[in-house]
């Protein structure tokens, strides 16, 4: 197994980017988390060879 060192998501503030019924309300913040989510898929691909 390989580990991943591609960084973390820091969310200063965390409590105030959610709405009252939790979901994330930030735009920013989702902006953020969909491009760490990104790097982190294209890392598992890169691993397992399933890069298209």
């Amino acid at each position: 197994m390989m580990p991943w060192y591609g960084g973390r998501l820091l969310v200063p503030h965390a409590g105030s980017v959610f709405d009252g019924g939790g979901w994330l309300a930030s735009d920013a913040t989702k902006e953020q988390l969909r491009q760490f989510i990104e790097r982190f898929v294209a890392f598992v691909r890169r691993v397992h060879g399933l890069e298209s």
